[in-house]
C-alpha cells in the first residue's frame, strides 16, 4: 500500500521514496536480548562520603543493521560513470541512521525532552529498532522518571516485527513505578492483541526473568494483566501466566519473589474462563511439598484446575 501511494506522488523526493520502497526498502535490522552490569540507583554511603552506585545487572537489546539496506539512489541510474563522479551523494536516511546509533544504554542519560515521543513516527516499520533503541527509558530505572509507559501504545500502533526490543519494553512497562505508565503498557498490549501480534508466551518468559532479577515487581504486574484479562483477553493473557509461572517457583527460583501466589491466582482465574488450558508442568513437583503456605494453596489449585 505504502509503495502505490508513493508512485503517485510527483515530486522528486517522491520518486525516489518510490524506487526505496519498490526495491525493498530498510530490510528488518537483527535486535538481540543482552544481559549487562550497569549501575545502580545513588544512594549515600557513609563510607564514600557521598552518593556511590553499586553494579547491577540490566537487560537490554542491541540492533544490529541490515547488512546491505535498501537506500535511495543516490544519483540517476540512467548517468554515465563519469557524470555520477562529480554529483554529491545524498546521505542515507534517517530510519538507516536510527538503526545504527550505538550504546543504547547510554541514552539513559540522554536528556530527551519529550522528543522520545516522535521516534516512532520516525520508524514505523521497524517498532521494535525503536523500542530496542529507547529501552533504558522504557526500563524506568533512573529515580523519578515517568511517562515511559505511554510511548508504548504508540509503538503498538506501528508495524513491524515484535521481538525482544517491544517485547522488553512491555515487561518493563507492566512492571513500571508509576500506575499511568502500567495502565499505558495495557492498552499497548490490549492493542497488540487485538491485531493478533501479541507474543505472549515470550512476554512471560521476559516477565519471569525481569522479576528474578529484581527488575520488575510481580505485584505491580498482575493488576495490569487481570485489566487485560477482563478487557477482552483472557486468552493472551494465559499465555503469559503459563510461561512466566516455570520461571518463577522452583526449581527455577530458590525462593519465588513476593506476589508469585497473586500471579498463580491469575492464572487460575483465566484458566476457569477459557476452559481446557493445558498442565504446567513445573508445577506437579511444587504441589508435592508439605504445608499450607498460600504458594503451595495457589499452586495446587491451578494444578487441579488444569488437570
Amino acid at each position: 500500500m505504502a509503495t502505490a501511494r508513493a508512485r503517485r506522488l510527483p515530486t522528486p523526493a517522491g520518486r525516489r521514496a518510490f524506487a526505496w520502497l519498490r526495491d525493498g526498502g530498510l530490510a528488518d535490522p537483527q535486535v538481540t536480548r543482552v544481559v549487562r552490569p550497569v549501575a545502580g540507583r545513588p544512594r549515600w554511603s557513609p563510607q564514600a562520603s557521598g552518593l556511590v552506585a553499586d553494579e547491577v545487572v540490566g537487560v537490554f537489546a542491541t540492533v544490529t543493521p541490515p547488512g546491505n539496506p535498501a537506500l535511495p539512489r543516490a544519483v540517476p541510474a540512467s548517468l554515465p560513470a563519469a557524470a555520477r563522479r562529480f554529483l554529491p551523494q545524498r546521505p542515507p536516511p534517517l530510519a538507516a541512521l536510527l538503526c545504527e546509533l550505538a550504546d543504547p544504554e547510554g541514552r539513559e542519560r540522554w536528556h530527551l525532552g519529550g522528543w522520545q515521543h516522535c521516534w516512532p513516527a520516525l520508524l514505523p516499520s521497524h517498532r521494535d529498532v525503536v523500542a530496542a533503541q529507547l529501552l533504558p527509558w522504557l526500563a524506568n530505572r533512573s529515580a523519578g522518571v515517568r511517562g515511559a509507559g505511554q510511548l508504548l501504545p504508540a509503538l503498538a500502533e506501528t508495524d513491524g516485527p515484535v521481538g525482544p526490543g517491544l517485547t522488553l519494553g512491555l515487561a518493563y512497562g507492566l512492571g513500571a513505578r508509576d500506575p499511568v505508565d502500567r495502565a499505558a503498557a495495557v492498552d499497548a498490549l490490549l492493542m497488540l492483541a487485538s491485531r493478533h501480534q501479541l507474543e505472549g508466551p515470550a512476554l512471560g518468559v521476559e516477565l519471569a526473568a525481569l522479576a528474578s532479577l529484581g527488575l520488575v515487581q510481580v505485584g505491580r504486574v498482575v493488576p495490569g494483566l487481570r485489566d487485560a484479562a477482563r478487557s477482552g483477553a483472557p486468552a493472551e493473557v494465559w499465555t503469559i501466566t503459563a510461561a512466566a509461572i516455570p520461571g518463577l517457583i522452583p526449581p527455577a527460583v530458590p525462593r519465588p519473589p513476593r506476589a508469585v501466589p497473586d500471579l498463580l491466582a491469575l492464572a487460575a482465574e483465566v484458566a476457569g474462563v477459557i476452559g481446557r488450558c493445558p498442565p504446567i508442568p513445573e508445577l506437579t513437583a511444587i504441589t508435592r511439598r508439605g504445608g499450607s503456605s498460600r504458594l503451595l494453596t495457589e499452586s495446587r489449585r491451578l494444578h487441579h484446575l488444569l488437570a
